[in-house]
Formats: structure tokens, C-alpha cells, sequence
């Protein structure tokens, strides 16, 4: 792959004209000189107010573009101003500077060090090295040392560093408050804290907050803070109420009160929604007496009233929290907004509506019915619309589930740590190898075979191994894999030994093999695997993009600090590397994330009392929460909480533009709480959803409806005549109406070849047999038309116990060897729900424990062979009497020679047989016809040619218990023909069952059958036996 990046010219911007501004906001327009700060409710247009603002400034009174600067706090809110900004002015000039506060603190800071600029540390790095220096203070902290080294206190001391720097403290201010508010894990913490800042001196790096702080002090000295603030006329900041303390302090320092710059704030204190992260609502209610004049009047406060989100029904709803919320007493009302739109203004006039359902899973089929039927019904586009819940956890993915299943693209901001990505994995394990640092190398290397990188089918893996042990070559497909697996370590090896950096030396690991073609390719599909795959693409950006933010060090150095940096991780990297979500998708979010943001549906899900309000104070051993400017603080009271979550509930609320829908499980049976509280507080009238009442719309359920009237017989000529007509009135937009699409209105497919040349034998192996006497077609879709590529969890399963129980069979390794492999090979098992993981971990184990139990008590001197292979040809009679050749091949899990007669083991790992299925068993009975056909005399050394009794061993005895049971196939000798088994023109059953298996695939006759293998098929939905077309 060509190592470079595509650029597209970004499309004209259209500039507006005029903006209607209502008489609030064309007061904050015309504002002149000094501080003001703007106060409105959601939807009141204050973002509007200030883009305006800045509009005004270079177009109206010629102000350069330059001397205008616009400060956010986050990156998403920097985006969107500035794309706005620029849409408005219009022209290629220099562009008004929009920055988050960290941004414009990371530009100050650098400019202040030109010569050797600080690098600002992700939110892992700086995780790593306090838990680096954690662990040097392990023993010296009494009662919590038994927390040093977990990650929920590295996170407690990194919260603690954080919070004594957005309130300007140093560390021996959290050592004098330690000492004097008796907490002596403060004390402790303190020093960590000294220390830590040394370290971010030596690196020469700095965190987002020690950045503030620092710029702080560069502004409050004149002889660096005046040249800065003479660049300004004009500051304008957005979201105010997300401002930590020393956000305030560094504005105050930017436009100090009686200055010449001019500051405008908006702010809306109702949706104050961060405090959990050091925001503090006072740096809005202390605005005009922070910013106050020389004559001590109070900075002036401009209110806006005028609702240009929500119509009138949809205001009443979205504000109806506030009336509940306190009013700080140095600023005036802002609250009950007026909606500018009214009943019969243009447009959507705004709905609300609250659904109880009876679980979990009716919620989520009421939040996809919402959902279709807004894209279907009302035609919003699936990125207008969103998902809104309190926090993540199981019943947000149910609900994601759900939505895919009812064909809802969905996207969710991605909080997975980059060590975590599968495709991370895939290079840092090619690293390792590479490196020699591997304790496990063989299973490093065969899980990068089996992985993305080699893209080795399991069972083509197990299958050349044994073509190897038989003295093969092997398969070539998988020799060719193999290959391109060690030339991506030996490539990235070189980099190594040549000194490259450690960019260079992923980029020697990522460009070695098609990996990276197969998954661009993946990428630019749709569904799931498309997702996949473009999720995996943006994680190797990320990773890229970090390995390019490392040091300076090159080789072996610069490979090994790489992999200790991200293998450390255990947070999402920040924003920077935050993978981008699908461009047309529903986005669910959490409240917190959705703050600034508007969709024009919004359904607010999960709203149960105990979720939301969320008012349980989390327990916290350094207490980061209680450190105030003079030391320790009350904790918050369970009001002060609550008041915290109404607000959080209402900007959820206030994202909606047109409509809005609440939904919450009301069912005293089910496992969450009642509906929350703060539902009754919106006025709606509760309705109870029932799925079968509201289905979930789509086009093709009424294609699918539409065609089955028409083809309905009784239903009258009238009647199918309007569904056709309906159906070619969807052709238009829906491909599925199209004729051409129908699988029943296609020629039927003809092979011009048999499937088998009629000079060639039928190829059969043990499983072949029963699967086609069972159902042909399903034999047919799987085996011969590559219909079931991916390895099921099942097979994955059987693969590993398979391997394991072969490679210990001699008595190489003991029990807790063996579960050392069992440990290391657990991931080629494909992964399920983490919830149950571990159970089915064990479970699994128990299988290979009861083999170990169950081969323990075999002679090992009966042993002749595991895992044989075998091939012969055979003449068999077929149910209509005519002669037939058979290529029977497999592999024997276990081959013991017992009294003179060969006895053959199969392993079975799946759902056990009863005693009568065995005793006709086509896998067993095609394993006794290979040894009358002499397929195993060279393993024997000697011709022996008796088949004993064959033996089905069940591993898995249920509820994990290690046991195996034997189900005894008698010698096809001893019992030629079973009682009640027909063999028609055969000599005995195992003859007429290859018969009949080869009859079926000769004249290719692949018709489904019915019976108890319907479950779980690959190919049940379009079968004809079950109700399907083809």
C-alpha cells in the first residue's frame, strides 16, 4: 500500500446574508466595550448571539480577524463555531481564531518556548506515569497500600492532581490541608504530586491542566501578559457554566475588569451539567462581581427569551425541570422562554411523548419503532436523529442490539483503550515477536495466523497440520498465509536492527502482507463488517498517530517503549484519537456527551428512578470531590445531587428539535426501578407500548406484506390487483419492490457440470455421511457452495479441545500444563457476551479435564495413533441398486487396538446422541469401513483388518461437570444390520448408508428435511421446509 494520504479540496461554503436575530440577541450584537455576560435557556440562540458577534466585529465595525478570538471548552463545540464562523464571513482572509481553552492555552505555552515546545500529554500517558510512580510508593501508604497499583486509585490520584490545579493549588497547599484537615493520604499524596511534576519538567510534557496553570502564571506576570492581551479586542467565550476555576481566573487574567479587551460570555446555568469534572457554576453567578468595574458596578448581564428550537408544545416540555432548579441570587431570570415558533409557523410545530413499556427489551423495540418511523414516516435522515441515555452498561448495548437488528445503522462514541482494538493487538503482537520478547512465541505467531493479519481458517489450520504430520506439504493457501505472517516479523525486525523510530517500525508490520488492503476494501462495503473494519482502520490511525507523538528514541528502544506505553493504557485515548463515528447513523449518547448538540428526534431512554436521578455518591479513598480552595468541603448533599441530575435530564430533553420521546420500564416484576421521578415533572399523558399494536415499520415488511396478498389466491382479484398496484408505487424508491429483485421471478439456475464427473468416486468424509442423510440441502449450502465460511463458536470450541487433547495424548504434560495451553489458546475462541465469558471459559475447561480424566483410564499401551488420517476408495450399492465408488477420507480422533481388532474414538464436544443414534452413527460406521478397507495398516505396522466396537465420547456433561460418557457403535461384524434398520440391497448398514449419502450427491438431489438440525442452521431463513423462497 502507497504510503500516502487523500486529500479532497473541501466544497465552496455557501455565505449567508442576513441573520435574523431577535431583539435579545441583536443587543448582544451591538454590545460595546467591557464585559457582558449573556443568559438563556436551551434553544434561546445563544451560540447564534455570539457567532454574530464575532460576524459583526470584522464585517461592521472592521475589527481584523485576528484580533477576535472565540474560546470553547471541548473540541466538538471549537468545530462546529468555527465552521459556522467561516460560513458567515465568507471569504479567504484570516479566519477568526476559534480555540477550546486548551487549545489556546497549548498555543500560548508553545509560543512562550519556540525554541523546544512542550508536548501535552493524552489522558493514558498521563495515567502511566502516575501509576509508574504509585508503584515506586508501594508500602508507604498504611491502609491503602493494598489499593496501590489498581486502576480505580490511579484514577482517584490523577482526579485529586487535577482538581488542586483547576483551583490553582500546589502541592504543599494539599499537604498543609492534609495535615491540618486530618487526611493523611492528602499528605501522602502530595509528595506523589511533587514528584509528579518533576517528571513532567524532565520530559518536557505537560497535562491539560498543569497547561492552564501555567499559562496562568504567564499571564499574570506584565512583561509576558500584556503583549499577550494587546493581541485581543475582542474575547468570546461559549458555555461559561462548563468553566473550571482556573478557566475563570485565566479569562479574568485575559480581560482583566477596565481593559481594553472586550469579553463576552453565554452561559446557561441550568445546564450545568459537569461539576463531576471540576466545573463550577460560580464562575457564571460570580461573572458580574468577578468582572465588575473600578467603580465597583457589576459587569452587565443580557438576557435572551425568545425559544428558536422547541415549538410551543415541545418548550413547555423541554423547560418544565427548570422550574424545579434553584435561581442564584446575583443574576436574573432567564428561565421560560418564549418559543418563536408558533402552532402555525413553517416547519415541524414539536411533539412529546412518554411510552412505558413492560422490560428492557419492549424499551428498545419502542425506541426502533420511534426511530423507523421517524426515517420511514416523517423522512429524517438517520444522522438527525439520536439516542440519549444516563451512562453505558448492559442495557445500553441490549438497546444498541436491538436497533441493529431492526435495521437502524447505529453509531456510539468509542470509549475502548487503544490496547484494547483488535487490529492494535494484531501490530503490537507483531512487535513483540519481532522483538523476541514473546514468553509464548508459538502462540503469539498462531494467533497472528489466525487473526486478521494471516486470515487462516481454524479448520484449514488443524487440517494442514495433519497433512504435515502425515509427511504433506500441506495446503498451499495456508502455507501462503503462513508466509505472509513471518514476513511481516521479519520485516519489522529490520526496521528494527536499522534503527528506525518507532513509526517506522509499525509501518514495517502494517505494510508487509494485504492486511491493510482486504480491510480498506471491507471499509468502503456496508454493514456490519464494513463497521468492523472501518473501526479497525481509524484504531491503526490512532496508533500511528501516537507512535508518531513519541520520543525521540529509535530500534529496539523505540519498539519496546511503544509497546510499554500502549500496552499500559487502560482509558481511551482523548479526543485527538477518539475514531470518528458513521457519517449517516442514529448516534445513542449519554447526556453528558450530547450537551451543544441538537438532532430532530431525540428519544431519551432508561429514565428509571435509581439510573436517573443517579443520586448514590460514589466512594472515593482520596476524595478528590472535597478539595475546595481552603481545604476540605462538605460533601455534596443528596438536594445538591439531585438538583445536578434534573439539570442533566433536561439538557438530554432540550436536544430535540421536533420530537421528542421518553421511554421508561414500568413492571414491579422487572429488575430495575420505577419510572424516574422527573417523568411526572413533564405534564405527558403515559402511554403503554405494545409491540404488537405499533410493529416496527419498514419498507420491506410492506414489500414482504404487499407480495404475499398479491399472491394469495383468496384474497380476491380486487384486492391483489390494489396490492400490485401499491407494490409498483414503492418500486420508484424501494429496490426490494422491483421484480428483478425477487428470487422467485429468477431463472433457475442450472450447472452445466456435475458436481461430480461420472468417472470420479463420490468424495465423502465421516461427517458427510450424516449430514447429507439428515438434510442434503444444508450439506449442500455448507460443504460445497462455501455458504459457511466464518468458524462458529461451536466449531472454534471443538478445534481448540480437539488440539489440545491431541497434543497431550502421549503424556507429555500434566493437568495444570495442560491449562496453561487451555489458558493461551482461549482466544482463538471467538468472544461472547462478557457477561457470561468466564462461565463458558470454564465450562470448556471441564470438557478438556473430563478428557484428561477419561484418557487416563485407558492402557496406554492400546494407544496405536491420534489424530489419523485416512483415505480409501470403496464400492458401495445405492438404494436403487446400482453400483457406486466412494472416496471416503478423515481424520480418526483416536485409534487403540484392542484384542486384535481396531477400535476407533471420536470426541465429541456438542450435544450428546442417545445410545440408539450411535448404534447407526455414519461418522462412526464410515471410520469401521476405512478399517475393513485396510486404511490404517501402515500405523499398525501389520494388516489388521477387524473393526471392535467404536466408541462416541461426550466431553461435555453439562453444568461444567468434568466427566465423560461413552456411547458404544457395536462392530459393524458382530451387528451387520441393527433392528428396524432397512439396507435395502447392502450387505450391512454402514454400506448402505455411504450408498445412500453417494445416491444423494451422483444425482444431486440437495432437498431440505425437517427435523430437530433446523436449529441453529445457517440457512433456516430461506428454506422451503420452514416457510421460505428462494
Amino acid at each position: 500500500m502507497d504510503r500516502t494520504t487523500a486529500l479532497q479540496r473541501t466544497p465552496e461554503r455557501a455565505t449567508g446574508g442576513s441573520i435574523r436575530l431577535d431583539p435579545g440577541q441583536q443587543a448582544v450584537v451591538e454590545h460595546r466595550g467591557g464585559p457582558l455576560l449573556v443568559l438563556g435557556a436551551a434553544g434561546t440562540g445563544k451560540t447564534t448571539a455570539l457567532v454574530e458577534t464575532a460576524v459583526s466585529r470584522v464585517r461592521d465595525r472592521g475589527i481584523d480577524a485576528g484580533r477576535v478570538l472565540v474560546l470553547t471548552f471541548s473540541r466538538g463545540a471549537t468545530r462546529v463555531l468555527a465552521e459556522r464562523i467561516a460560513d458567515r464571513l465568507g471569504h479567504t482572509g484570516a479566519a477568526v481564531p476559534v480555540l477550546s481553552i486548551h487549545g489556546f492555552c497549548h498555543a500560548v505555552h508553545a509560543e512562550a518556548d519556540r525554541t523546544d515546545p512542550w508536548r501535552v500529554l493524552t489522558a493514558p500517558e498521563q495515567e502511566l506515569r502516575l501509576r509508574e510512580i504509585l508503584a515506586a510508593s508501594a508500602g508507604t501508604w498504611q491502609a491503602l497500600d493494598e489499593a496501590i497499583g489498581t486502576r480505580a486509585f490511579t484514577r482517584e490520584l490523577r482526579d485529586l492532581v487535577a482538581r488542586a490545579r483547576q483551583l490553582g493549588l500546589d502541592p504543599d497547599d494539599i499537604g498543609r490541608f492534609g495535615r491540618s484537615d486530618g487526611r493523611p493520604e492528602w499528605v501522602r499524596a502530595a509528595a506523589l504530586f511533587e514528584e509528579y511534576l518533576d517528571v513532567l519538567d524532565a520530559e518536557r510534557v505537560v497535562d491539560y491542566d498543569e497547561l492552564v496553570h501555567r499559562v496562568r502564571i504567564l499571564l499574570a506576570d506584565p512583561a509576558t501578559g500584556d503583549p499577550l492581551r494587546s493581541r485581543w479586542s475582542t474575547v468570546l467565550v461559549d458555555d461559561l457554566q462548563d468553566a473550571v476555576p482556573a478557566h475563570a481566573e485565566l479569562l479574568r487574567s485575559l480581560a482583566p475588569p477596565g481593559g481594553p479587551v472586550e469579553l463576552v460570555a453565554t452561559a446557561n446555568p441550568d445546564q450545568a451539567v459537569y461539576a463531576f469534572r471540576g466545573a463550577d457554576a460560580g464562575a457564571v453567578a460570580e461573572f458580574p462581581a468577578r468582572f465588575a468595574d473600578a467603580q465597583g458596578r457589576g459587569a452587565p448581564v443580557r438576557l435572551l427569551g425568545s425559544d428558536h428550537r422547541h415549538g410551543p408544545a415541545l418548550a413547555r416540555v423541554v423547560h418544565a425541570p427548570t422550574a424545579r432548579m434553584a435561581q442564584p441570587v446575583t443574576l436574573p431570570t432567564w428561565r421560560a422562554p418564549q418559543s418563536a415558533r408558533d402552532e402555525e409557523s413553517p416547519g415541524h410545530p414539536g411533539t412529546a411523548t412518554y411510552l412505558e413499556c413492560a422490560d428492557a427489551r419492549q424499551e428498545a423495540a419502542a425506541v426502533a419503532r420511534a426511530l423507523v418511523a421517524g426515517h420511514e414516516e416523517h423522512g429524517y435522515p438517520w444522522h438527525r436523529m439520536a439516542v440519549v441515555v444516563r451512562s453505558r452498561g448492559p442495557a445500553e448495548a441490549v438497546l444498541r442490539r436491538r436497533l441493529q437488528r431492526a435495521g437502524v445503522p447505529v453509531a456510539v462514541p468509542d470509549d475502548t483503550a487503544l490496547v484494547e482494538e483488535t487490529s492494535v493487538q494484531v501490530l503490537l503482537d507483531v512487535v513483540t515477536v519481532a522483538l523476541g520478547l514473546s514468553e509464548a512465541e508459538p502462540e503469539t505467531h498462531e494467533r497472528l495466523a489466525l487473526g486478521p493479519l494471516g486470515a487462516i481458517d481454524p479448520m484449514d489450520l488443524r487440517r494442514h497440520r495433519r497433512l504435515l504430520a502425515a509427511g504433506s506439504e500441506g495446503l498451499s493457501v495456508v502455507r501462503a498465509r503462513l508466509a505472509a505472517v513471518d514476513k511481516a516479523i521479519a520485516e519489522t525486525r529490520t526496521s528494527i536492527e536499522d534503527g528506525g523510530s518507532a513509526e517506522e517500525v509499525l509501518w514495517a508490520a502494517w505494510a508487509a502482507t494485504d492486511w491493510p488492503t482486504r480491510l480498506r476494501e471491507t471499509a468502503l462495503g456496508s454493514g456490519q463488517e464494513a463497521d468492523r473494519a472501518d473501526r479497525d482502520l481509524d484504531a491503526v490511525v490512532a496508533l500511528f498517530d501516537f507512535a508518531g507523538r513519541s520520543g525521540a528514541r529509535r530500534g529496539r528502544a523505540a519498539a519496546e517503549e511503544l509497546l510499554d506505553e500502549v500496552g499500559h493504557q487502560e482509558i481511551a485515548a482523548d479526543s485527538r484519537t477518539t475514531r470518528r463515528l458513521r457519517r449517516d447513523a442514529v448516534e445513542v449518547a449519554t447526556a453528558h456527551r450530547c450537551g451543544g448538540r441538537e438532532w430532530d428526534l431525540v428519544v431519551v431512554a432508561g429514565v428509571q428512578e435509581g439510573t436517573w436521578p443517579a443520586v448514590r455518591r460514589r466512594h472515593s479513598l482520596l476524595a478528590a470531590d472535597r478539595l475546595g480552595p481552603d481545604g476540605a468541603t462538605p460533601p455534596p448533599t443528596a438536594g445538591e445531587a439531585l438538583a445536578e441530575e434534573r439539570r442533566l435530564f433536561h439538557q438530554a430533553l432540550a436536544r430535540a428539535r421536533d420530537v421528542l420521546v421518553v421511554t421508561a420500564v414500568s413492571d414491579p416484576a422487572a429488575e430495575v426501578g420505577p419510572p424516574s421521578r422527573f417523568v411526572a415533572e413533564l405534564g405527558l399523558a403515559t402511554t403503554r407500548f405494545d409491540p404488537a399494536e405499533h410493529p416496527i415499520p419498514s419498507a420491506a415488511a410492506l414489500v414482504g406484506e404487499l407480495r404475499g396478498v398479491g399472491a394469495d389466491a383468496a384474497a380476491g382479484p380486487l384486492l391483489r390487483e390494489r396490492a400490485a398496484v401499491a407494490l409498483a408505487r414503492l418500486s420508484e424508491d424501494v429496490a426490494a419492490a422491483r421484480p428483478r429483485h425477487w428470487w422467485a421471478a429468477r431463472t433457475r439456475t442450472e450447472c452445466p457440470e456435475p458436481l461430480t464427473g461420472a468417472d470420479e468416486p463420490i468424495r465423502l468424509s465421516g461427517s458427510s455421511v450424516d449430514m447429507l442423510r439428515t438434510c442434503p440441502r444444508r450439506w449442500f449450502l455448507e460443504r460445497r457452495a462455501g455458504g459457511a465460511r466464518t468458524v462458529s463458536e461451536h466449531s472454534a470450541v471443538g478445534n481448540l479441545v480437539h488440539r489440545l487433547a491431541q497434543e497431550s495424548s502421549r503424556g507429555e504434560t500434566d493437568l495444570p500444563g495442560l491449562r496453561a495451553r487451555f489458558d493461551a489458546a482461549w482466544g482463538e475462541v471467538p468472544a461472547g457476551p462478557a457477561w457470561r465469558d468466564a462461565a463458558r471459559k470454564e465450562r470448556v475447561w471441564s470438557m478438556v479435564e473430563a478428557w484428561w480424566t477419561w484418557q487416563a483410564d485407558r492402557p496406554a499401551d492400546q494407544l496405536v495413533g491420534v489424530e489419523v488420517p485416512f483415505s480409501c476408495e470403496l464400492e458401495v450399492v445405492r438404494p436403487d441398486g446400482l453400483p457406486d465408488r466412494v472416496l471416503l477420507t478423515g481424520v480418526v480422533d483416536r485409534l487403540e487396538l484392542v484384542d486384535d481388532s481396531l477400535v476407533v474414538v471420536d470426541y465429541k464436544t456438542g450435544r450428546r446422541a442417545t445410545a440408539r443414534e450411535v448404534e447407526t452413527m455414519g461418522q462412526l460406521g464410515a471410520y469401521q469401513a476405512a478399517v475393513l478397507a485396510g486404511s490404517f495398516d501402515d500405523v499398525t505396522g501389520q494388516a489388521i483388518r477387524r473393526p471392535g466396537k467404536a466408541l462416541a465420547v461426550y466431553l461435555d456433561a453439562g453444568e461444567g461437570t468434568p466427566k465423560a460418557k461413552d456411547l458404544i457403535q457395536p462392530s459393524v461384524i458382530d451387528v451387520p444390520v441393527p433392528e428396524g434398520i432397512d439396507v435395502g440391497p447392502a450387505a450391512d448398514w454402514v454400506t448402505a448408508a455411504l450408498g445412500e449419502a453417494a445416491q444423494i450427491v451422483r444425482n444431486e438431489e440437495f432437498s431440505a428435511r425437517r427435523g430437530t438440525h433446523c436449529r441453529g442452521c445457517l440457512f433456516a431463513a430461506d428454506c422451503t421446509v420452514r416457510g421460505g423462497q428462494l
